[in-house]
């Protein structure tokens, strides 16, 4: 097998980076640079170390792009969620507002609720999970 060109320190450094940004496992990073650099576990792992610490905001840079369109996602998709099930939960009574109560619908309408309230909770719950995200991503943003 042959063995690659070593890289010289800035190279190593924007490999590292890269790596890193792009959510690969610190390990399988540091296993790497020993197989690429013929370097010493510790000797790779203070590399990484140095790496992450003086490039902490070009690696999480990399990774703000997709936590963005993530949080997005989860907002948009929690609350699709919630206001369908809001709908068909207020569907019966919305569609007959015109009409006297009748027995047939209430029941109707109550046997809808343990139905579509959990779905109501848990997409409202996923909206605010990707709210929480998307304000942490645009502030940590922001100080980089």
């Amino acid at each position: 097998m042959l063995k690659s060109i070593s890289m010289n320190e800035r190279e190593r450094a924007a490999w590292v980076i890269r790596r890193l940004g792009n959510n690969a496992d610190r390990d399988d990073v540091i296993f790497e640079l020993c197989q690429r650099e013929d370097m010493t576990w510790p000797q790779a792992e203070a590399f990484v170390a140095w790496a992450e610490e003086a490039r902490a905001a070009q690696i999480h840079r990399r990774k703000s792009p997709w936590l963005l369109v993530l949080s997005a996602g989860a907002l948009v998709l929690g609350l699709v969620q919630s206001g369908s099930a809001y709908s068909l939960l207020f569907s019966p009574l919305i569609k007959n507002l015109h009409q006297p109560l009748t027995l047939p619908l209430l029941a109707q309408a109550a046997l809808s609720v343990p139905l579509f309230v959990p779905q109501v909770i848990a997409g409202l719950g996923l909206a605010v999970g990707g709210l929480i995200g998307l304000i942490r991503t645009l502030q940590a943003m922001q100080v980089l």
